[in-house]
């Protein structure tokens, strides 16, 4: 629910802590986060789902590569 605060500080800190969880029940409010309008939200989000290896996550990474910051493409990069 951190995901979905108001405050963009503890979003990023949820992804954050996510990015040491390996659980796939992660992935989908992640990649949620992955179009977050905060760019660190995206990037810790971005980071988190990055060590997954699912084919479903293609599409959000695909999507990553048009971010306005290269950072967040560099990950999408990484995955794909």
């Amino acid at each position: 629910s951190a995901l979905n605060s108001e405050f963009s500080g503890i979003r990023r800190g949820a992804a954050e802590i996510l990015l040491q969880s390996d659980d796939p029940l992660v992935i989908d409010p992640l990649q949620k986060a992955v179009s977050d309008e905060a760019l660190f939200v995206r990037e810790a989000a971005a980071r988190a789902l990055e060590k997954f290896s699912d084919k479903h996550l293609v599409g959000t990474f695909v999507q990553a590569l048009r971010d306005p910051y290269g950072s967040v493409r560099e990950i999408a990069i990484r995955f794909l």
